[in-house]
C-alpha cells in the first residue's frame, strides 16, 4: 500500500465496489443517457469540447484538480489532500450503480485515469486553490468524458469543497482579521481581500510574478503575488524557496558541461512555482531568471549553453509566461543594484504613486555587500549635481522618472576583501625578511593585525609575476590583532589615493557626488544588506546567535558603532567574555571566525574612509521587511509586471 493511499484513506484498505461494477450495465445505461440528452438538450450544452482539451488558462476558469485515489462515496467523505481537508457533500448520485458526488452545471466529478482510479474534480466557476496535476484529455476514455457530460447537465447545484484550513492572519487592534500576509494564511490565492475588481478593466484582479535567482552557490525561486486595486500592482506576499547546499555548490555554474543537469535543478523550484500559483493564472504569470556573477567564469560557451537549455526547459516543460528575450540572462551588475534599491524602498513605502506636481516622500540609500562586490544607489538630492556617464541611471517607476547613482565596486565583496588584507599583510611581511617564502611542508606563520588576537586562520595566497602559483599560510593574531593597526591595512586595499578623473571620488578612483551633500541625513536612512547585517546583527542582538534565534529584520547603529564592535572583536577571547560571555552560541561563533575582526573593520573602513559617511550618521542593517527578502529580485519581479502589459501564454 503507497503512503500516499495511506494517508487518504487513514490506513484503511481500499473498498472493492469497484471491482464488482457491472460494466454492461452501466454501458448501457451511459448510451441511454446520452442518446436522451442529444435528443433533449439545446445544441449549445451538449457540446463537450469546451473542457475536453487542455485547461483553458483565463482568470475565472479553474482546472482539474486531483483529489487523489478515492473509494467511491456513500454519504459524506472527508478527504485528506496533502495535508487539506475537503467535504464533497453530503448527498450522492446513483448512477448505473455507482455513487458519484452531485455536483453543479458548472463543477463536476470524474473517475479514472492516472494511476489506478482516481477522482478528479473540474471547476469552470470561481477559481479553487489547486494542488496536483493539470488534466489532459488523453488520459480518459471516450465513454468517461461522455459521461461526466451527461453529470454536468443532469446534476442539481452544489457548494464547492470546503478550502483547506489556513492559518490566521494577523488581526488589526480593533480586532479585524488584516490582509494575509503569506501563502498560509491567504483564503484565496487566486483572489485579494483588498478589492473585489482590478483598478483598470485591462488588468487581471491578481498577478503573480517568478523570479529565479541564479547564484554562484545555489539557485533561488521568488514567488511574489500582486493586485490590481490601484493604478500600480501592490504586493502582498512571497514564497521562498532554495536549492539544498551541498559541498561545491548546487548553482547553476557547478553544472559545467551539463547543461541538461543543470535545467534539471531547477525543478525542484518551478514545481513549487505550480504549487503556489493557482493553475488559472499560471499561464498569465510571467518567469525570469537572472544568474549573477558565477557564471560569467565558466569557460568558452558554457554558460550560454546551460541559459540556452534552461529558456528551452522552461518553455516545454512549465506553463508560465516567458518573455521572448532577456528572460534568461546574466543579469548587469548596474540593475543589481538598483533592483535591490527598489526592493527596500518599496517595502520602506517611499515609492508610491505620485500625480504631477505631488511632492515624492523622500527614498533611501541602499548599500549591498556581498563576497565578490559591493554596490551603492541612491537618489541625489535635487539641487545636486550629477556627472554623466555609466553611474547615472533613470528609472520609470510608479509613473515617475528618478535620477539614481550607482555604481558596482568589483573586487570589493568581503571575501575578496579578505584575499587583498591577506596579499597586503603578506608582502609588508616580505619585505621585513630576507628568507624566501617556505613551501607548504613548512607553512609559515604571519602575524596579522587583522585577526582577532589569540585565534590564528589557515589562508590561501594566490602569487602573481614572474611565479605564479598558490601556497598556504597561517594568519597570526597572537597578540597584535588592533583594529587601529587592521585599519591601517584596509585603508592601503581601499585605494582611497587612486587616481581620480573625474572629482569628487569615493575609492579607487570611481566618481562619486558627496554623500554629505548629494545625500544628507534629512534625504533618507541608509540601509545596509548582506554581510553588513550579517555581521552586525549577532553583536546587537547576541541571543540571536543562539539555535533557532533570531535577529529582528532591522537593525539599527551609528557608522562608528561598527568601530567600537571592531575594537572588541579585535581584542581577543578576554574582551569577548566581557562583553558577550553569557552567550556561548556568540562566543563560538567568534573563537571560529577569526576574520571577523577584518570584516569589521572593513566594513567601518568602507563606510567612514571610502563612502566618507559621517562617524554619527545612523544606517539600518536589514535582511527582510515585512517578512520579504531583501535584495534586487522584488525589484526585479516589480519589474515584470509594472508599466507593461504582461503578455500571457498562447
Amino acid at each position: 500500500m503507497s503512503p500516499t493511499y495511506d494517508r487518504l484513506e487513514a490506513g484503511r484498505p481500499p473498498l472493492k465496489q469497484a471491482k464488482r461494477f457491472g460494466w454492461k450495465k452501466f454501458a448501457i445505461g451511459a448510451g441511454l443517457l446520452l442518446v436522451l440528452v442529444w435528443l433533449f438538450v439545446p445544441k449549445e450544452k451538449r457540446s463537450i469540447s469546451s473542457w475536453t482539451g487542455s485547461p483553458t488558462w483565463e482568470p475565472g476558469n479553474t482546472p482539474y484538480e486531483d483529489f487523489g485515489e478515492l473509494p467511491l462515496c456513500n454519504g459524506t467523505q472527508d478527504v485528506q489532500v496533502e495535508d487539506h481537508e475537503r467535504d464533497l457533500g453530503e448527498t450522492c448520485l446513483s448512477f448505473a450503480g455507482v455513487h458519484l458526488p452531485l455536483s453543479g452545471l458548472h463543477r463536476f466529478f470524474f473517475w479514472g485515469g492516472g494511476r489506478g482510479r482516481r477522482w478528479w474534480w473540474y471547476n469552470a466557476g470561481p477559481p479553487l486553490r489547486s494542488w496536483n496535476t493539470a488534466f489532459h484529455d488523453s488520459t480518459f476514455p471516450s465513454l468517461q468524458r461522455a459521461i461526466c457530460a451527461v453529470l454536468t447537465i443532469v446534476c442539481d447545484a452544489q457548494s464547492p469543497p470546503k478550502r483547506p484550513p489556513t492559518k490566521p492572519s494577523a488581526a488589526d487592534a480593533d480586532g479585524t482579521v488584516a490582509h494575509p500576509d503569506s501563502f498560509e494564511t491567504d483564503p484565496d490565492p487566486s483572489a485579494t481581500t483588498h478589492c473585489t475588481k482590478p483598478h483598470s478593466s485591462a488588468s487581471r484582479l491578481v498577478q503573480y510574478a517568478l523570479m529565479l535567482d541564479a547564484g554562484s552557490t545555489g539557485s533561488r525561486i521568488h514567488i511574489y503575488k500582486f493586485n490590481n486595486c490601484g493604478p500600480s500592482p501592490a504586493y502582498e506576499w512571497e514564497v521562498f524557496k532554495q536549492t539544498a547546499q551541498v559541498p561545491g555548490g548546487s548553482g547553476l555554474s557547478s553544472f559545467a558541461g551539463r547543461p541538461a543537469a543543470a535545467a534539471d535543478s531547477l525543478n525542484i523550484l518551478l514545481d513549487e512555482a505550480v504549487h503556489v500559483v493557482p493553475a488559472s493564472l499560471q499561464a498569465c504569470t510571467p518567469i525570469a531568471l537572472k544568474a549573477t556573477a558565477g557564471l560569467r567564469r565558466l569557460p568558452g560557451s558554457q554558460a550560454k549553453d546551460i541559459l540556452d537549455t534552461v529558456e528551452k526547459h522552461i518553455r516545454e516543460k512549465y506553463p508560465f509566461a516567458l518573455a521572448d528575450k532577456g528572460a534568461v540572462e546574466i543579469m548587469d551588475g548596474a540593475d543589481e543594484g538598483v533592483f535591490a534599491w527598489v526592493t527596500a524602498n518599496y517595502l520602506l513605502d517611499a515609492l508610491p504613486l505620485t500625480h504631477p506636481g505631488e511632492k515624492a516622500p523622500p527614498t533611501h540609500a541602499v548599500l549591498d555587500l556581498g563576497g565578490a562586490s559591493t554596490q551603492i544607489v541612491f537618489a541625489p538630492a535635487h539641487d545636486a549635481p550629477l556627472l554623466e556617464g555609466e553611474h547615472k541611471y533613470e528609472l520609470e517607476f510608479a509613473g515617475k522618472t528618478r535620477v539614481l547613482y550607482q555604481h558596482s565596486y568589483l573586487g570589493y565583496g568581503l571575501m575578496t576583501a579578505r584575499a587583498s588584507v591577506h596579499r597586503v599583510v603578506d608582502f609588508m611581511a616580505a619585505l621585513h625578511s630576507t628568507a624566501p617564502h617556505p613551501t607548504d611542508e613548512s607553512m609559515p606563520r604571519i602575524a596579522n593585525p587583522c585577526i582577532s588576537r589569540g585565534t590564528e586562520r589557515r589562508v590561501e595566497l594566490v602569487d602573481g609575476g614572474k611565479n605564479p602559483g598558490k601556497r598556504n599560510v597561517t594568519m597570526d593574531g597572537a597578540d597584535v590583532g588592533s583594529f587601529e593597526a587592521c585599519r591601517k591595512v584596509v585603508d592601503l586595499v581601499l585605494a582611497k589615493d587612486a587616481v581620480c578623473a573625474s572629482r569628487p571620488c569615493s575609492f579607487g578612483g570611481v566618481y562619486q557626488p558627496t554623500l554629505a551633500d548629494a545625500f544628507p541625513a534629512k534625504a533618507g536612512r541608509v540601509l545596509l544588506l548582506s554581510y553588513f547585517y550579517d555581521r552586525m546583527a549577532p553583536l546587537l542582538y547576541p541571543a540571536s546567535a543562539e539555535k533557532d534565534a533570531e535577529a529582528p529584520e532591522e537593525v539599527k547603529a551609528t557608522v562608528d558603532a561598527i568601530a567600537k564592535f571592531a575594537g572588541t572583536v579585535c581584542k581577543g577571547r578576554e574582551a569577548w567574555l566581557e562583553h558577550w560571555g553569557s552567550h556561548a552560541g556568540l562566543m563560538k561563533e567568534l573563537e571560529d571566525r577569526p576574520e571577523w575582526c577584518l570584516d569589521l573593520t572593513f566594513q567601518h573602513a568602507l563606510l567612514r574612509t571610502g563612502y566618507e559617511f559621517d562617524g554619527d550618521r545612523e544606517v539600518m542593517f536589514g535582511k527582510k521587511i515585512a517578512g520579504t527578502e531583501l535584495g534586487w529580485c522584488l525589484g526585479a519581479g516589480i519589474k515584470l509586471v509594472g508599466g507593461v502589459d504582461v503578455q500571457c501564454r498562447v
